[in-house]
């Protein structure tokens, strides 16, 4: 019954043990010219690497088609801009880290590409680490890469920010081989408008103290969790589009707090969401159905704080459970349709109809919580979403 805790923290271990061994033979991942070359200045780095102009302490890779067969290292102190129309052809393994700022700057009619000179051979990952401004990332497509130890640091995600704030917006993130498409760690994030299609595990993952914002995203058939959660604060999940995970829609780890999942589309998952240890969320008008179970809450570990998750005009229907959740767990339910009934203030077990858009006419939600949070001043509101989830492809 409460296998997925289980199933979830030996992966966590079999990742650790993994990586253990990556490092034991790979002298820690560290090669000292890389490590030489985060302090490198202007004329060293355009001397390895001349495929880059240099204007007002910005390395620039112009508009163009780059065959990249060297790992490239960003010093500190300066910034990369990427403008529109680059297009990079990553060969076997090969990786980019940025010590500095990053602005990857496509548009809708001539995004960026960074992807394989052969899908049968995934290039690595790109990399900011630790960069003292926040990097923007709009209209770029990441394809078929993977996951790399740089200077003795792991990138889990093909594109990933560690200590570095990100905005990412309007990109497509399709075929990456490694643990994650995009993965974030103690940095804010506001990751906006993205298309995420059969990554090979999961598609996002935010993870140790990471904050900020998931908004308008779609993800369909990616193999493992499209939303992975894990030790994140202040973050905002709403009106995404979520079906066909290999695992889960979304699933939260660790101790996460100030947590608001608000208008999303759960669908044709293993499981709808999966909280796990003592993460407290507020779950409001979201639509779960179809999964192979709705909900699930389970603690992990001994801890000294229980999980809490408050749910609030949320549809919960036609999945093969509708919710499990051990006696351990803080667990509260209130003005939702949820099929097979549950116990909580003015609930309901009513079959739900719904537009193309999944949004339902059944009525009975709670306004008064969506104004408090939003700032809005609804009368009367729907159970399930109230506006479509998610709203285009970026390109």
């Amino acid at each position: 019954m409460y296998l997925f805790g289980f199933f979830r923290e030996l992966k966590i271990l079999l990742i650790i043990f993994a990586l253990g061994l990556i490092l034991l033979f790979s002298n820690c991942g560290r090669n000292d010219k890389y490590f030489e070359q985060i302090s490198w200045g202007k004329e060293e780095f355009l001397r390895e690497y001349p495929i880059f102009s240099f204007v007002n302490n910005s390395f620039i890779l112009r508009p163009g088609t780059y065959n990249i067969d060297d790992n490239i290292v960003v010093p500190k102190g300066f910034s990369l801009r990427i403008e529109a129309g680059a297009k990079l052809k990553m060969g076997k393994g090969i990786w980019i880290v940025s010590y500095s700022p990053v602005e990857i700057l496509g548009t809708d009619s001539q995004p960026v590409f960074i992807l394989a000179q052969d899908k049968s051979n995934p290039w690595g990952v790109f990399a900011i680490q630790e960069s003292p401004e926040r990097s923007v990332v709009q209209y770029a497509k990441f394809e078929n890469g993977s996951e790399a130890i740089i200077n003795g640091g792991h990138y889990s995600g093909m594109l990933a920010a560690h200590y570095s704030d990100i905005e990412v917006a309007d990109c497509i993130f399709q075929d990456a081989n490694g643990n994650d498409a995009l993965n974030v760690k103690n940095a804010r994030a506001i990751i906006t408008n993205n298309y995420f299609y059969k990554n090979k595990f999961d598609a996002i993952d935010l993870d140790d103290g990471a904050e900020g914002e998931i908004d308008s995203n779609y993800f369909v058939d990616n193999g493992d969790d499209s939303i992975d959660l894990a030790i994140v604060s202040n973050l905002m999940v709403k009106n995404n589009y979520v079906r066909e995970s290999g695992g889960l829609c979304l699933g939260i780890d660790g101790k996460s707090e100030n947590v608001v999942i608000f208008n999303n589309l759960f669908k044709d998952c293993v499981s709808g969401i999966s909280l796990v240890d003592n993460s407290r969320i507020k779950l409001i008008n979201n639509t779960i159905i179809g999964n192979q179970t709705g909900i699930v809450v389970s603690m992990g570990e001994p801890i000294l704080y229980k999980a809490e998750l408050a749910i609030y005009n949320t549809i919960i229907w036609d999945n093969g459970q509708s919710i499990i959740s051990d006696e351990k767990s803080n667990f509260r339910v209130t003005n939702s349709s949820i099929k097979g009934g549950w116990p909580g203030d003015n609930n309901l077990e009513s079959s739900p109809n719904y537009d193309d858009n999944y949004i339902s006419s059944l009525g009975g939600g709670d306004s008064n919580i969506v104004n408090t949070i939003f700032n809005q001043d609804y009368q009367a509101i729907n159970l399930g979403i109230i506006s479509p989830a998610w709203s285009r492809l970026p390109f």
